[in-house]
């Protein structure tokens, strides 16, 4: 799909990983889209969190040093 249609889908998917978390979530805001996909998620009390999505075995268990 487009560039558009990548960051679309991520952020359906970052709402919903963001469930999986004890955090409000007030807001997701969209950063960056390339090698990573990540999101500004800020709660209800303003805190600020950082979610990062990465494409299925970018990083694995056999990747890292």
């Amino acid at each position: 799909g487009t560039y558009l249609t990548q960051v679309r889908q991520l952020r359906r998917f970052a709402q919903e990983a963001a469930q999986a978390f004890p955090v409000s979530v007030r807001e997701i805001a969209f950063i960056q889209h390339g090698e990573n996909t990540t999101f500004r998620l800020t709660d209800k009390r303003n805190e600020r969190y950082l979610l990062r999505i990465h494409r299925p075995g970018y990083h694995t268990a056999h990747s890292r040093p």
